[in-house]
């Protein structure tokens, strides 16, 4: 639904999964790289109820455009939740996540 909604969102996923496929390819194991594969497409999958005037806003959001945007993590966590999703889910949902821990969710 996501992809006929916003197709700027589409190519982004769909780049960024096909990019951490092959990474992992390359330097983990083909069980990685399908893994990597279902993660990127699923990481903005939450955006589905943000608004396309934030969504498709070229340039810096404003703070409360950002307050808008960020529960875009919390959503995609709401509406693929499923046992069998649940590990690549995860990883999707920590694409706002910094190696010293800050950024977004606050998990």
């Amino acid at each position: 639904m996501l992809d006929y909604r916003s197709v700027y969102t589409r190519k982004h996923s769909l780049g960024l999964a096909k990019l951490s496929e092959n990474l992992a390819r390359e330097l983990l194991a083909e069980t990685d790289a399908v893994l990597m594969y279902l993660s990127g497409i699923m990481h903005d999958f939450g955006k589905i109820r943000t608004t396309l005037h934030i969504l498709h806003k070229p340039g810096a959001l404003s703070p409360g455009e950002m307050f808008v945007m960020k529960p875009h993590i919390v959503d995609t966590m709401k509406l693929l939740t499923s046992p069998r999703l649940a590990f690549p889910l995860r990883m999707a949902v920590m694409h706002h996540k910094r190696l010293d821990g800050s950024g977004y969710p606050k998990v």
